[in-house]
């Protein structure tokens, strides 16, 4: 028994050690296994964590890329411009709106000339206009190649860090004449750009440029300066910024301690590195999160770890069975975390989508509509279990009904819709509807996704109505210069006419009334031209009380009779200007008065000369008092509210809903500058208003030209005188050929530019004057000026052309052109700045 008793011990006993360490083994090998799978959890969870911070990082650069390809854009756009290209008085003003219209995501607009000089700066600081900028690298290589360039960070003089964005500008010649550049605070577009993009608060994006300097942190105060000065040695945030530049991407795992409450105690943080290039510019997009935001998805694991080795110790016996259940729970677990993870990214996707979303069910009752639904629309919890057709949309072009039948045919319905959505806001909707169908193919949902384009097709059609009168305007102007041309045969041959049957009455009749008739052709001829200057108005010394006095005869058949129209103006005031323009301020501040009258009333309009202090006209600082005269329009309507003072002469403000365009005061505001003057206003709800005009006074005298004569009294003005006729269009040196010939002037007559200048150069001491036309193909009247000037620095030149007195001619009169005129001309005026220039 003793034995039998020792024998059943000692196997008990290595039973038991085995099972012990059966148990062991199977311990640790479940232990092992299940660190092994929480090690490959967690690291399949940061990687797909950080792919996914990668697509934002990519969103977020390709947002920066479309931005600054709409500046440039919006810079090219702007820099070919008139009022940008020539610097001028109505440069600021333009730059002024280009700021308002574009101040969402810049700060400030530049002028720099083409000497590196800044000229005009919007808005203005002191110091800015005229400083030498051209030491500056980009600079430098904006002078050096033309090309748009984009600065490094600086520090502006209001306190900001930002980057200077320069497009060239070039005028019809292709000569650089400097740049446009919009000043970018890049700090508050990365502000926009992740608070917009960012799905977690708790990421910490990091910005730095190619130097190391940070462009962007969540601390302002490290901006501007080098990271290494920032970031203490050793600390991870200097591992990942030296990452970058060592051209490290992806993702990296260090401990911070910078953007943690607690700067003492640092913590795991996964760092994203993208890096990009804007322009000729690098950049570095770090984007880093807490590995704790990072694992919530598995924050179960640890639980479910320990519950684990409890069931394998109890359940040892079982290993086999309880491993194929743990497998299997954890499948399924992990799916169900990652169906959840999914659903939540989704969710969040759709609500923060720019674009309406809408889910509808199959009796298209409202399940589901995102912020922009709401925003967009208006209408709030109206949405959600409602029909569709029940929410309050009106005007809907085309229709519900339309729009379900193409949806129930096709399976989907795309195009853009017109809606008036709450408080009666007109909308255009790129509108996409489609129907949601089961495995059966029976429809179950319906989604709606649209994109508010009202802005966007507004500025399609207002961009279109530009190029189309841009278009008009080049076409009147060729079609004015080319009749011009024709005007000068007629008037040269009927002057001719004329002369040489001075006694037979018939025919000295006709030919008075072919220059009538050559004299109304001319006028046409000049409005044309005016139209085609785009605003740029001709200069004539005119009396603003006749422009009243032509306004009030149309307004006598236009005005609503309860209207009593009343003219106080004082005789013999005259201005610079445009006479057209002016009647059209006239004409616009009528309507404009008319308008706020519907029930009638009286409008006056006064004229006067008024002294006006030195100090408070723009460019004067100091001297006497300066006489203005003061045009002024008074109604006794109904009154501008006070608060809209400041906004009436904006383009595009109106207070008549639809039917105004908001361009009627704008338009006056900007001719009134043009001609160097200002308006003002003063009126209260109810009594009233008064627009107060100011122009400056032309005192000069003109003398009547008498335009009796024909030609000259003598016929011998132009004996032995030699003439270069240079024109390419043959009538035009025809007719000068026999008018000039008829003077007694010896006329050579070449078609072109080219020709002139070897003629001229066979024998330039044989010409005594050259009548030079501007607009010539092959060389124009520019070039071929200039080739005279190098063959004669003192040869005399008279200008001729069909257009007006523009940028152009006076050019030409700056570079030594003695006289100017317009086509079609009489011939005393061609002969007498040919005696003038001769005998100077």
């Amino acid at each position: 028994m003793k034995k039998k008793k020792s024998g059943i011990s000692i196997g008990s006993l290595r039973f038991q050690v085995w099972k012990q360490l059966i148990l062991a083994i199977l311990l640790i090998t479940a232990v092992l296994y299940l660190y092994d799978g929480y090690k490959r959890t967690r690291r399949s969870a940061l990687e797909s964590y950080s792919t996914q911070q990668m697509m934002y990082a990519n969103q977020i650069v390709n947002d920066v890329h479309f931005r600054f390809e709409l500046i440039r854009n919006v810079l090219e756009l702007w820099s070919s411009s008139g009022e940008i290209l020539y610097i001028s008085d109505e440069t600021l003003f333009c730059m002024e709106r280009i700021l308002a219209a574009h101040s969402s995501y810049i700060s400030g607009v530049t002028r720099m000339d083409e000497n590196g000089i800044i000229r005009v700066t919007v808005p203005f600081y002191e110091g800015t206009t005229g400083a030498d900028i051209s030491y500056q690298g980009h600079i430098q290589q904006l002078m050096e190649f033309h090309g748009a360039v984009l600065s490094d960070a600086f520090m502006t003089v209001q306190g900001y860090w930002a980057i200077a964005y320069h497009v060239p500008c070039f005028d019809k010649e292709h000569s650089f004449r400097g740049s446009l550049a919009f000043l970018v605070p890049f700090r508050e577009m990365f502000r926009q750009l992740f608070t917009q993009l960012l799905p977690e608060s708790c990421t910490m994006p990091l910005v730095l440029d190619s130097d190391g300097l940070i462009l962007f942190s969540p601390h302002e105060e490290h901006e501007g300066r080098h990271y290494s000065e920032v970031f203490p040695a050793g600390s991870g945030e200097l591992d990942v910024a030296d990452a970058a530049f060592t051209g490290v991407t992806g993702y990296l795992l260090t401990d911070f301690s910078t953007y943690t409450e607690n700067g003492d105690q640092s913590e795991s943080m996964l760092s994203t590195i993208v890096p990009f290039d804007l322009q000729d510019v690098s950049w570095f997009l770090i984007l880093s999160t807490p590995e704790s935001s990072v694992m919530r998805t598995i924050s179960g694991l640890s639980n479910r770890w320990l519950w684990g080795m409890l069931a394998i110790i109890l359940l040892a016996l079982l290993y086999s069975t309880l491993k194929v259940r743990v497998w299997i729970t954890s499948k399924e677990e992990k799916k169900r975390e990652d169906i959840a993870h999914l659903k939540n990214v989704l969710i969040r996707t759709v609500n923060q989508a720019q674009e309406i979303i809408v889910i509808l069910d199959k009796r298209e009752k409202v399940l589901y509509a995102n912020r922009a639904a709401v925003k967009i629309s208006g209408f709030g919890k109206d949405f959600l279990r409602s029909k569709i057709s029940k929410i309050p949309f009106q005007s809907m072009e085309p229709g519900i009904s339309e729009i379900r039948n193409k949806v129930f045919r096709n399976g989907t319905w795309k195009g853009v819709c017109t809606a008036v959505g709450a408080k009666n806001r007109f909308l255009k909707l790129d509108l996409t509807v489609s129907s949601v169908t089961d495995l059966d193919g029976a429809i179950t949902n319906f989604i709606i996704i649209a994109r508010d384009v009202t802005v966007q097709i507004e500025m399609e059609r207002r961009l279109f109505q530009q190029q189309k009168m841009e278009a008009i305007g080049q076409l009147a102007g060729g079609i004015a210069h080319d009749f011009n041309n024709l005007l000068v045969g007629i008037l040269g041959y009927a002057e001719l006419l004329k002369k040489h049957h001075s006694g037979v009455g018939d025919v000295a009749e006709a030919a008075d009334v072919i220059i009538a008739a050559v004299h109304r052709g001319s006028e046409l001829t000049r409005q044309l031209l005016g139209y085609a200057r785009m605003g740029k108005h001709q200069i004539d010394r005119i009396d603003i009380g006749q422009c009243v006095r032509n306004v009030n005869d149309l307004l006598k058949r236009t005005l609503d009779q309860r209207i009593k129209v009343v003219l106080d103006l004082e005789e013999g005031i005259f201005i610079k200007g445009d006479s057209s323009q002016i009647e059209q301020v006239i004409l616009n501040l009528a309507v404009n008065a008319r308008d706020a009258m519907p029930e009638g009333g009286e409008l006056k309009f006064s004229l006067k000369l008024e002294t006006v202090p030195a100090e408070i006209i723009d460019g004067y600082r100091e001297g006497s008092p300066v006489e203005l005269a003061v045009l002024e329009t008074t109604d006794t309507g109904s009154g501008i509210p006070i608060e809209n003072h400041d906004k009436i002469f904006e383009p595009f403000f109106t207070t008549k809903d639809e039917e105004g365009t908001g361009m009627g005061l704008a338009t006056v505001y900007g001719i009134v500058a043009n001609h160097g003057g200002w308006i003002d206003v003063e009126s209260q709800p109810g009594t009233g208003a008064v627009f107060s005009v100011y122009l400056p006074l032309d005192k000069t005298y003109e003398k009547e030209e008498n335009e009796g004569s024909i030609l000259p009294e003598r016929a011998s003005d132009g004996q032995g005188h030699t003439v270069l006729v240079v024109d390419d269009e043959s009538i035009v040196v025809a007719t000068l050929t026999e008018l000039l010939s008829e003077v007694g002037y010896r006329v050579i007559p070449v078609p072109n530019g080219k020709r002139a200048v070897e003629v001229f150069s066979s024998d330039p001491d044989g010409f005594d004057a050259v009548v030079l036309d501007l607009s010539m193909p092959e060389m124009d009247g520019k070039e071929c000026y200039e080739r005279l000037r190098d063959i004669d620095p003192d040869v005399k030149v008279i200008l001729i052309t069909g257009f007006s007195r523009d940028g152009r001619v006076q050019e030409l009169l700056d570079m030594g052109v003695k006289g100017f005129l317009q086509k079609p001309f009489r011939l005393k005026k061609l002969a007498a700045a040919l005696t003038d220039l001769i005998e100077s």
